[in-house]
């Protein structure tokens, strides 16, 4: 896993365009044997994906604003380090909101994966899944965090300079008052 890591870095820095990276994207994913990604760039006033999910998948994780009930997103704002996922059983779940999400989620063939979560400017957080349509997931080895971190940290970079046009985003409107 940890040259896989390498090969995303690889792939952010010699990428000329946001075109060229986003080409790329989805063939690392594949390599290590992940169905899709999704970079999800989570700030108070705007998040948004760049992402190969299904897109009316997408459409509906930001129109029903599932970053509040996402318990992936949940754990990596919680543990801030990468970490393998599998959506719970419904005995595991207790809330209800979390089974329907899941639910949802197995519908569009996501049920178990990767996240790497990392902090960005002002207090933020950014994060990369990889997500898979099995049930389980079993990793041979664990995963390298720092060259997880350091893979996510430049593909974000990367994405930021390129000013990369988001494949779904919510934003918070306000009032001048507000």
């Amino acid at each position: 896993m940890q040259t896989w890591f390498q090969k995303l870095i690889d792939a952010s820095s010699v990428a000329s365009t946001e075109a060229s990276l986003r080409e790329a994207l989805p063939g690392l994913v594949h390599e290590l044997g992940f169905d899709c990604y999704a970079y999800l760039n989570v700030q108070p006033v705007r998040t948004y994906a760049v992402s190969n999910y299904p897109e009316e998948w997408q459409a509906r994780y930001f129109d029903r604003n599932y970053t509040r009930v996402d318990p992936v997103v949940a754990m990596a704002r919680a543990r801030m380090q990468a970490f393998s996922w599998t959506a719970g059983s419904p005995r595991q779940v207790r809330s209800k909101a979390v089974r329907a999400f899941y639910a949802e989620a197995g519908d569009f063939g996501i049920r178990s994966g990767i996240s790497v979560p990392i902090r960005t400017a002002f207090g933020h957080m950014s994060m990369l899944t990889l997500a898979s349509n099995r049930p389980s997931l079993s990793l041979e080895t664990d995963i390298d965090q720092m060259a997880a971190v350091n893979a996510v940290a430049l593909l974000h970079a990367s994405l930021e300079h390129y000013d990369a046009k988001p494949t779904a985003a919510h934003s918070i409107e306000l009032t001048a008052k507000q």
